[in-house]
């Protein structure tokens, strides 16, 4: 937790630094879990993600989530926590971009911008009491819709270790909506 407040705290200090997307998604979840040689899984609608992105290199964002699963959509158990990661995108990360010369403006938005991800990830689990923490991988689209809002829909697949030999499998499937900042 120490290593994400440093890397916060560098994030947030930077003057170069600036959000260029946020993103609020839900949609379902399946998890797998194994504590001590018992094994358990569950699945449903109740996961949801909030997600600040900014770009940095020419197809690459860093991305800030916070993510939630809701064992029964909006009640039951929960399993939360910050998530950091760098995102790529192979035909740029503007989905909305503005081109304007002299009396001239030109608006282009990109139908489907695909992108794949790579994230690291910590959730607390309410009903254990307890952290886990691993590496996530996914991929995604975005659609443009207006000039600063757009859809996104991705699956992202999650494998976290926790203490006693414990090990849980997240997939997630979001779809959602991105505000642009210009």
């Amino acid at each position: 937790m120490t290593l994400l407040k440093v890397f916060l705290f560098i994030f947030f200090t930077s003057a170069n630094v600036y959000a260029n997307k946020l993103s609020l998604g839900t949609g379902m979840y399946s998890l797998n879990a194994e504590v001590n040689s018992t094994t358990t899984s569950t699945s449903n609608l109740g996961a949801y993600k909030f997600q600040y992105h900014s770009d940095f290199l020419n197809n690459f964002e860093l991305l800030l989530s916070y993510n939630l699963i809701i064992e029964k959509t909006f009640t039951g158990d929960k399993a939360y926590g910050p998530a950091v990661g760098v995102s790529y995108y192979p035909f740029g990360t503007s989905t909305y971009k503005t081109t304007s010369f002299e009396d001239i403006s030109i608006e282009m938005i990109k139908i489907f911008n695909p992108y794949v991800f790579f994230g690291f990830n910590q959730r607390q689990y309410q009903s254990i009491e307890t952290s886990y923490s691993g590496f996530s991988i996914g991929s995604g689209v975005e659609a443009g819709w207006m000039n600063n809002l757009g859809f996104f829909a991705e699956i992202q697949l999650t494998s976290l270790q926790g203490p006693n030999d414990g090990a849980a499998t997240e997939t997630m499937v979001i779809g959602g909506i991105t505000y642009f900042y210009r």
